[in-house]
Order: C-alpha cells, then sequence, then structure tokens
C-alpha cells in the first residue's frame, strides 16, 4: 500500500475542491466526462466495491449516497470498475485520490490489474487500498485515463465515513450517477480475490 501527499488541489467536476463538503451539485455529477483522451476514446466508471479485513473475502456494493462506516484503523479496500464504451481497444488506467478528513488528500497506488487493455465492451475492476486513521468522511476522485492518452471520465464520491454518521444524513443527488453505473453481477476472482465483471 502506498500513500503520497498532495499539496495541490484537484479539479473536481468543473470547479476546485480543496477538501470542502461535496455541495449537491457535485453529487449530481459524480461521473464527469474528461476531454483529455484521444478521438473516438470512450469509457465509463462504477460500480463501486469495497471491503475491510473484518468483512474479507466479502465485497459490497459501495453506495454514495450512504456509505459504509467501517471501524478506526482498518485498512479499507475499493475495487473500481472502468468498461471501455468505445469501438476500439486501449490501455486504461486509474488514478486515486483519497481526501482524509482533515482535508489532506493521498495519491493511492492501485495493487491490482492497473494498465490492463481491454477491448470494446470489456473492462477490468482496479484494487486499491488505504488506512482509515481518522474520524469522518473519506471522499475519492478517481479518473479513468488512457495509458497512452489523455484522461477519459472522473467520478467524486464519498467512500466511508469512520465513527458516529451525523443524525442530519447525507445530501440527496447522484441522478447521473445512478444512470451511468453498469448493471453486473458480483462475481469474486479466485485468482486475485477482486470482485469480476
Amino acid at each position: 500500500m502506498t500513500r503520497m501527499l498532495l499539496d495541490r488541489k484537484v479539479m473536481i467536476a468543473g470547479s476546485i475542491s480543496n477538501g470542502d463538503d461535496l455541495s449537491p451539485m457535485l453529487l449530481d455529477q459524480l461521473e464527469q466526462p474528461v476531454a483529455d483522451a484521444r478521438e473516438g476514446v470512450i469509457g465509463e466508471l462504477g460500480p463501486y466495491y469495497y471491503t475491510w479485513q473484518d468483512k474479507w473475502p466479502d465485497w459490497y456494493e459501495l453506495d454514495p449516497h450512504d456509505p459504509p462506516n467501517p471501524p478506526l484503523n482498518t485498512n479499507f479496500q475499493l475495487a473500481i470498475f472502468w468498461k471501455n464504451i468505445s469501438q476500439m481497444s486501449y490501455v486504461g488506467h486509474l488514478d486515486l485520490v483519497v481526501t482524509y478528513p482533515n482535508g489532506e488528500q493521498y495519491n493511492i497506488e492501485a495493487n491490482e490489474n492497473q494498465d490492463k487493455l481491454a477491448s470494446p465492451g470489456e473492462g477490468w475492476a482496479v484494487g486499491f487500498s488505504f488506512p482509515l486513521d481518522h474520524e469522518g468522511e473519506y471522499k475519492v476522485t478517481v479518473t479513468l485515463s488512457e495509458l497512452v492518452g489523455g484522461a477519459i471520465a472522473q467520478a467524486v464520491f464519498p467512500c466511508a465515513f469512520v465513527g458516529e454518521k451525523p443524525s442530519w444524513g447525507w445530501a440527496v443527488g447522484g441522478g447521473a450517477f445512478l444512470a451511468t453505473i453498469l448493471t453486473v453481477g458480483l462475481v469474486v476472482s479466485r485468482s486475485s480475490g477482486l470482485p469480476v465483471p
């Protein structure tokens, strides 16, 4: 597991965020197309699955409107699916930035299935893990890009809440996110333990 502190601001859904709360407007724009990709290269992100050591080997689909409530000082694992929906094959790469409750941002390196070739209609589940060592909400920014090209799609969402969740609940929204989720059955790979599309 590698975690690198970022001291730069991250572009999120057309506005700059420095770790402040996700606004309802951003929840409605969880997956955003990014215009840096080569012409004709298209991809999409989702669904997202999570687990932690007390729940292993089971995986659960992540609902960003009701993130899981794992215990403090646990190793959180995400499996993020991406799918090639273009007419050409390409090697996909996921960048994951985690914003911790204290506002610090870390670039998390993938531990499985990074930089894999996908033919049209195919995709991969890329594995990430990071420690939950603060109480509060953890948010992720995930960017799909072509290994030799630019960014294709980006999603921003809360992935976990450590400690007691606020009684006022979570922001409502996410229509764009719900419309872009892939409908797949959850199958666990025997070789890696990650869910597979």
